[in-house]
């Protein structure tokens, strides 16, 4: 969830303060609020924007999301507040529930190919007083979603399976499930402590990890952002050469 978090961040989701409700009706914080369970089948410009006004669709069909939370903004927010804000909010009420569905330790969720999205209201639903924020799961594709491998909790079978392993595929090395073609195939991962390290200290820890996480001479590491790490995020991914 964090890696979608920053993510959302640096697109700079658009946050604007709501106009008043019309005369006569009183503000619905829950207008038009999403149902948690609920499934759609958007593409990538949706995932990367700040809205998804497209309805539901059933969950025994092809779907790229589903809603796993959502929340009301505490009374002391409103839409006016900063995209940080925002973003502690969703951090802080959404990834308790993310670890819940996934049903597995941050060390194997951080090895799929999950990724977190999270939509606020329209202007329209704003001006009708909605204050809701929709938490989803999608499952990334190079730069699409994959249509998801499950419906119910824990979204991350044991043994891993390919359609929820996450590889790299292309130059840029861009996160798609392993039963796609690619290059790459997160086969380790650990976790880290203390203040977030230099650039020289997480290859120190990788060259001393990785090597018995992989099984190829040839081998990556992804280490998280200053802000994943503040946010608690602080998983190393170790990734073995394939012939995929």
């Amino acid at each position: 969830m964090l890696r979608r978090l920053l993510t959302i961040a640096l697109l700079g989701a658009a946050l604007t303060a709501p106009l008043p409700a019309q005369a006569g009706t009183e503000p619905d914080p829950h207008f038009e609020e999403p149902v948690v369970g609920d499934c759609y089948n958007y593409g990538w410009s949706v995932f990367i924007g700040p809205h998804d006004t497209s309805a539901p669709v059933g969950c025994g069909t092809k779907h790229t999301a589903k809603v796993h939370h959502v929340f009301q903004l505490p009374a002391s927010l409103d839409w006016s507040a900063s995209d940080a804000e925002i973003l502690r909010q969703v951090s802080k009420r959404c990834n308790p529930s993310w670890d819940d569905w996934m049903g597995r330790g941050q060390r194997t969720i951080a090895r799929t190919a999950y990724y977190g999205a999270w939509f606020s209201p329209t202007q329209a639903q704003r001006d009708a007083g909605a204050r809701w924020i929709r938490c989803d799961i999608v499952m990334l594709k190079s730069r699409g979603l994959a249509p998801l491998p499950k419906n119910k909790a824990p979204m991350i079978p044991k043994p891993m399976i390919k359609r929820v392993q996450k590889c790299l595929v292309g130059k840029k090395r861009l996160t798609t499930p392993c039963n796609y073609k690619h290059q790459w195939k997160a086969t380790g991962s650990f976790e880290m402590g203390g203040s977030y390290p230099s650039s020289d200290k997480f290859r120190k820890v990788a060259l001393s990890r990785c090597p018995q996480l992989v099984n190829s001479r040839r081998w990556l590491y992804e280490y998280p952002s200053r802000t994943q790490w503040k946010s608690g995020y602080k998983i190393v991914v170790c990734y073995t050469k394939t012939t995929s």
